[in-house]
């Protein structure tokens, strides 16, 4: 990351010692219940284990692997399921498509998950739990001093110029899975008198992506509170009306495709995982979405991928001026081998066409949760606040606020985050919104603070 202009070095300057106050102040650990969750999950996973040793599937799973059978090995549970089980692939991994590459099947987390075996369920959840156990439980534990963490942000380490979080990494935890979610973010804590107060930037990647195409169209969506992207294109997926868009399949809106195609995937790649999704979702009225679609034609993966290229086609139909601008952005970077970002740094060196699509997006979107920590931290130190800056995940904020100050923190947040950034870059030209949520017990039970 090279900074080109004045006001990129001091926002690398700035960020980096408000990320070192952050670093210092530190977040408070329930150190008994991370002690008992250690615990709980270790017992919970050696009971499944053991449910899982006395399936017939691992029966058969002996049988092909003899005495190198390893429960926890990917690649050992695909042969099983798919050459000796004849369970219908998920497909083989990109590179094993490659010319003279061995192939191998998919093993990712989504292909298993599309399997509806009791032996492949309980399997993934374990996964899901050992992950937890270890990188969030016993990492968390090791870090533990005095009944508080100090996790370090750097600014150095991601090639999308966002920040990266270690020791331990609260940015890495897995929010998908309540189950987990809740088991982890338990263990955090607001001081004596204080509460967690986690203040998230509202779509703000698709509203960076608006400022940077300058897509009318694209400006209009980022701009109107009552529209919402990732939910109409749910609704064009699914074949269903908007008010019948649920959380997840709003989820799948997003991440399963608006994201994914703005960041140059395509509809080959991002239907067969949302078609896996399919089979597990119902619609409000309790018809279960494969049923529902079936109804409308699309009964299978292969029709459905045709449905999604169309959904594709009409996405850049209606956002023309990014998908025309695309193609020559990449081109430009072919070129000249870089590519500049609207908050004045400089990215040089060898990008697949994925990153140089998401990088100049995700990095200023970022810094824009950067510059504002740098300006709220300022503020808290002249206004002598006793708020405490505690973590910060990529569109989020999380301190921890003595009960008497929410809500001069709460007004200090939106001012900085939704007026002052705007004014700092001239460039954002859609309005910035904000989510604030506190947790009076533990970072799991926030909820929504009123506006």
């Amino acid at each position: 990351m090279t900074p080109v202009t004045l006001n990129a070095y001091k926002l690398l300057h700035n960020g980096s010692l408000a990320l070192a106050r952050m670093e210092a102040n530190g977040l408070r650990v329930n150190t008994s219940y991370l002690n008992r969750a250690i615990e709980g999950v270790s017992a919970k996973i050696k009971q499944l284990e053991e449910k899982l040793r006395a399936d017939p599937v691992w029966m058969e799973w002996r049988k092909v692997h003899g005495d190198r059978s390893k429960l926890g090995s990917r690649e050992q549970l695909g042969k099983v399921l798919f050459d000796h089980m004849k369970i219908p692939s998920p497909g083989f991994t990109e590179k094993s498509e490659e010319e003279g590459a061995k192939q191998r099947y998919r093993t990712d987390e989504v292909a298993f998950e599309r399997i509806d075996l009791p032996f492949v369920r309980r399997w993934v959840k374990v996964e899901h739990l050992k992950k937890a156990l270890s990188t969030n439980l016993i990492g968390l534990y090791r870090e533990v001093v005095d009944g508080f963490v100090h996790p370090s942000f750097c600014l150095h380490t991601v090639q999308t110029y966002r920040s990266s979080c270690r020791e331990p990494n609260v940015q890495n935890q897995q929010i998908r899975n309540p189950t987990v979610a809740k088991i982890v973010r338990r263990c955090y804590i607001p001081r004596d008198g204080h509460v967690l107060v986690e203040i998230d930037y509202k779509a703000l990647e698709f509203k960076i992506s608006a400022c940077f195409w300058k897509d009318p169209e694209m400006v209009k969506y980022a701009s109107d509170d009552t529209l919402d992207i990732h939910r109409d294109l749910a609704a064009m997926i699914f074949k269903c009306r908007k008010v019948q868009v649920s959380k997840r399949m709003r989820y799948l809106g997003k991440n399963g495709f608006v994201f994914p195609h703005l960041y140059g995937s395509y509809w080959g790649k991002i239907s067969p995982a949302i078609w896996g999704e399919v089979e597990k979702l119902e619609l409000d009225d309790g018809t279960t979405l494969q049923t529902h679609m079936t109804s409308k034609g699309i009964g299978d993966e292969d029709s459905f991928a045709r449905h999604v290229e169309d959904v594709e086609k009409k996405f850049d139909s209606r956002f023309h001026i990014f998908a025309n601008s695309r193609d020559k952005w990449y081109d430009e970077y072919r070129k000249v081998g870089g590519f500049p970002f609207l908050t004045g740094f400089w990215a040089q060196g060898l990008y697949s066409k994925n990153q140089v699509l998401n990088t100049p997006i995700q990095g200023p979107a970022f810094h824009c949760l950067l510059w504002s920590l740098i300006q709220i931290q300022k503020e808290i130190d002249q206004r002598k606040m006793e708020a405490k800056l505690v973590a910060e995940i990529h569109d989020s904020i999380l301190a921890d606020v003595p009960i008497k100050e929410i809500g001069d923190y709460v007004s200090l947040c939106k001012e900085v985050m939704m007026e002052r950034v705007r004014k700092h870059w001239p460039w954002i030209i859609t309005p910035l919104d904000i989510e604030v949520e506190v947790a009076d017990r533990n970072w799991h039970n926030k909820k929504v603070w009123p506006s």
